[in-house]
Order: C-alpha cells, then structure tokens, then sequence
C-alpha cells in the first residue's frame, strides 16, 4: 500500500539562479551543433523562451528519456503506488510545488 511521502510544499527554493547551458552541457560557440543553436537562439539560460514552451521541452525530453530506460520488469510504468503518486500530485500541489518537484527530480542528489 502507498504510504505518504510528504507531497505537501517541497522546501527547494521556488527562484534558483539559472546556470548558462554551457555549465551542462558542452557548447561552444559558432560549432553548428545544436546546443549551439539552442544558446543562440534561446539565450544561454533560455530567458528567451516562456514557461510553457520551457514545460514542453521537459515533457518531450522525459518522455524520449523514459522509453530509452531500460526497465527491470514490464510493471515499472504501471506501478500502482507511482500511479496514486501522479494522481494526488495532480490534485494537491500548487503549480509552485509540481515545478519545485520537478527540479528536485533532475537536481542530482548529494551521495
């Protein structure tokens, strides 16, 4: 059964500087590649783009991510307990929380 894992309001501060997208990934200028094309066409920090075409590009590329995993049994996407997860934090958390939550996701953890 699903236990509760504190979805209430995520502690990550909501307006994180922005790092250039050379500070992850590799990008130099005038190489035609297209992080290159990304940076001149959206800035380096994509303050160029809006929140919703910024939303978009992370669902594209999670999407394209999550069918390259490889995953450890057939089950993993159809999980019941990720299931009631992606349910509730649907309905619970604020549009501030479901973004913080998403930085907390991608933001490498301190081993």
């Amino acid at each position: 059964m699903f236990q509760p894992i504190g979805l209430g309001t995520v502690t990550l501060p909501y307006h994180m500087p922005n790092k250039p997208l050379g500070y992850f990934c590799p990008v130099l200028s005038g190489d035609g590649t297209l992080f290159d094309e990304l940076q001149q066409r959206y800035a380096s920090t994509f303050e160029k783009l809006n929140r919703r075409q910024k939303l978009y590009l992370l669902v594209c590329i999670a999407s394209d991510l999550c069918c390259q995993v490889e995953c450890d049994e057939e089950s993993d996407l159809n999980n019941p307990e990720i299931t009631e997860v992606i349910n509730r934090l649907q309905k619970e958390l604020s549009t501030q929380d479901k973004e913080s939550l998403m930085l907390a996701l991608v933001t490498p953890s301190k081993v």
